[in-house]
């Protein structure tokens, strides 16, 4: 059950609600990529034909299998993570499923894929009061597992009318398990048995919650254009009791409730319905001890913390002052009470989205310090583990585990809550940068694959990123600087680069990039079809490349030996594509040859530089928010060759030998051809989402795999 009882403040429910929201729109948008069959092993595609008929895929051959070696980023976190209530294990609910950690052994001991719930993400979690069931909602369906997972899980589905589950929560005698879910626009939830699983009853409202002996049910109803309030039930029949104004709800042990409403939390008398005169705080955020005798609430710059039983103020927590000034989106108390917790955001305008702050862990006792933990992510939701001996903290980036008593780091596992647009290896393999886009920001957090350690995060604010999707992005050739579009980071420090005008024309910034082989120069991709040439030592931009076709400058690859630059050209915001590719005489600037075909998006030359692959999206695709299409190969001079049969690819890679292509499909899965057409083998990644990122290492040895989200893997042989 969720460890972090108290009351969720409007604003957090809000931005829950929306993060949840759009991940799921993104998965269904995902799940309506329809797959078309395989085409024969070597297929000549001219450039306006249709593709042909299909028939079924080679088996792999058993030379140099590949298998999955480590998983640096599981996903993005969708809502707080979940302890069993004894402590031992520790679910986490991501983009890619759910995964189950043993917390004692740090191990994974169980893990729930997407892919046979039709690709939906999970909404809510809960376990059983004696931690041997874990019940998970997707959709309109609920999903339940027993502890070893070895038994299939039981499913219950809420119907038609349910479109989307927001929380469960069972009741403390595991007898009933609480729902709440949106019908259209109206919330309800549904109390079912759990020994049937037929409902007993449902009610109005959302964020069921049981009183601490059963007895009683609350939810929290929250509609566009109303005031929200809170209600009170029978928990056997589900008979309404009473009624107050309210966004959220706490039990307190003596038959009151906490309730927050208007900026202010009271404390209400169930059996009179009535506000108690003891307690009134002008404080929002509002949480309360396990033991029910503190409560603490944020005002403007400061917590304070009061006993329940009397009213009385026991301590004010000071906030450190900052421009904008910090706002507390969450408070947690430790299991003792001994320790309070807090997550912070900051906006930069009234209607701007939160950013996120440090989290602040407070020692309570007299003469207690503070601990200002970094937690780069957002949102940030806390829990401790059922001993109270540490906090966790749930980013868009990690779940990060600190000794509550010195505040120091004592683990983490990486996830992904932003969406996932390209991914980079710098020249010697020993780092990873992958490009991400998040609401306001876009960036890259950089792996160091011989350690594994915990990824560098380098962040840039742009005021558009629409064109995140398509944008490419490149190690600099000595491996010294990263670019994403058209923005560069120094490796080691993470500074970004300011460019006086490399990146810029009148249509916006840079889509795509490439760095040639040799010294500091790059070609620039910009919108409207012009490709700069850019000298990074002088930030001077000297030359500039147009093609006969309009069109953004989608993609660009340069030849490695540097003689040749291969631009592919496409609207990447308007209805249909432009119907060209150009290749370069490097460094004249000279164009050589257009590619005869239509829609190509990626383009990249094989280690020798006598083939040039492609990527041309089929046009029925191209409107949606993933498209995919089919790889053509060309000569170095323009004459196509064989073409690997996949037909809804969204990445590729060559391999360092040029004898191998990697191929990501649209819905998730990565195949391995030889140039002939054959399939070498098909790898059975965990990826629930489309294929966003490609790259093998120089030595051949690994391949890595990113998916739009949020996971990413590294495969070896």
């Amino acid at each position: 059950m969720n460890p972090q009882k108290p009351g969720i403040s409007s604003h957090s429910f809000r931005s829950l609600t929306l993060r949840v929201f759009a991940l799921t729109l993104l998965f269904h948008l995902t799940a309506c990529i329809v797959v078309p069959p395989a085409t024969p092993a070597v297929t000549q595609v001219s450039p306006d034909s249709a593709i042909s008929p299909t028939v079924p895929l080679p088996s792999p051959t058993a030379q140099t299998r590949w298998s999955e070696q480590t998983r640096l980023s599981r996903g993005g976190i969708l809502f707080p993570p979940r302890f069993s209530p004894d402590g031992t294990r520790f679910a986490v609910p991501t983009s890619n499923g759910i995964t189950v950690f043993d917390t004692h052994g740090r191990s994974e001991v169980l893990e729930l894929s997407n892919e046979d719930m039709d690709r939906r993400v999970p909404s809510a979690l809960a376990f059983s009061p004696d931690g041997k069931r874990l019940a998970a909602a997707y959709g309109s369906s609920i999903r339940f597992w027993q502890e070893t997972g070895g038994e299939p899980p039981d499913t219950v589905d809420l119907g038609s009318d349910a479109s989307y589950i927001t929380n469960l929560e069972f009741s403390p005698d595991g007898a009933s398990l609480a729902a709440g879910y949106w019908e259209g626009t109206t919330p309800h939830a549904v109390v079912l048995q759990v020994s049937d699983w037929q409902p007993a009853y449902t009610v109005e409202g959302l964020q069921p919650r049981f009183s601490s002996d059963g007895q009683r049910l609350a939810t929290v109803t929250a509609m566009l254009g109303e005031n929200p309030f809170v209600s009170l039930y029978t928990a056997a029949q589900g008979q309404l009791i009473h009624r107050w104004g309210g966004q959220s709800v706490a039990f307190l042990p003596a038959d009151e409730l906490l309730i927050e409403a208007d900026g202010a939390t009271r404390v209400v008398e169930t059996q009179a319905g009535t506000f108690a005169a003891r307690l009134a705080l002008n404080g929002s955020a509002p949480a309360l001890s396990a033991d029910g005798r503190q409560v603490a609430a944020f005002e403007p710059g400061r917590i304070r913390v009061y006993d329940m039983a009397e009213g009385v103020l026991l301590r004010t927590l000071e906030l450190p002052q900052a421009d904008p000034p910090l706002e507390v989106e969450s408070l947690l108390f430790s299991p003792d009470g001994q320790h309070l917790a807090a997550s912070t955001s900051t906006r930069p305008c009234d209607s701007c989205e939160p950013r996120p702050g440090p989290t602040f862990l407070w020692q309570l006792a007299d003469g207690g310090g503070v601990y200002e933990l970094p937690a780069p992510g957002a949102p940030a939701w806390l829990s401790f583990d059922p001993d109270g001996k540490e906090l966790v903290v749930a980013t868009s980036d990690a779940i990060r585990r600190y000794d509550r008593a010195s505040g120091v780091l004592t683990g983490s596992v990486s996830t992904f809550s932003d969406s996932i647009s390209e991914l980079a290896l710098s020249p010697d393999g020993k780092l990873l940068a992958v490009g991400y886009g998040e609401t306001g920001q876009f960036g890259l957090r950089v792996w160091d694959l011989e350690t594994l350690s915990e990824p560098r995060v380098y962040r840039s604010v742009a005021e558009e990123i629409a064109a995140l999707d398509w944008w490419k992005m490149a190690f600099s050739p000595d491996g010294k600087l990263v670019g994403l579009g058209g923005h560069f980071w120094d490796v080691e420090t993470g500074v970004p680069l300011t460019l006086p005008s490399p990146g810029m024309n009148e249509a916006g910034t840079a889509i795509s990039l490439a760095f040639a082989p040799y010294g500091h120069t790059v070609a620039l991709g910009l919108p409207g079809g012009e490709v700069r040439v850019c000298d990074l030592d002088t930030y001077t931009c000297n030359e500039t490349l147009v093609a006969d076709s309009p069109g953004d400058v989608i993609s660009l690859a340069p030849a490695p030996d540097g003689a040749q630059l291969a631009a592919a050209y496409a609207y990447t915001f308007e209805a249909y594509p432009s119907p060209a590719a150009q290749v370069w005489q490097m460094p004249a600037g000279v164009p050589l040859y257009p590619l005869p075909a239509a829609n190509i998006v990626y383009v990249a030359y094989a280690p020798d530089g006598q083939l040039l692959a492609t990527l041309t999206i089929l046009a029925e695709t191209y409107q949606r928010n993933f498209p995919y299409g089919v790889i053509q190969l060309w000569s170095n001079t323009g004459e196509q060759r064989t073409t690997p049969p996949p037909t809804n690819v969204m990445r590729l890679a060559f391999s360092p030998d040029g004898q191998v292509l990697a191929a990501g499909l649209g819905d998730g899965r990565v195949q391995l051809w030889n140039l002939d057409g054959a399939l070498v083998q098909e790898l059975d990644t965990s990826q629930s989402g489309v294929i966003a990122g490609l790259a093998f290492t120089p030595d051949g040895g690994r391949l890595i795999i990113a998916s739009a989200t949020g996971v990413i893997e590294v495969w070896g042989r």
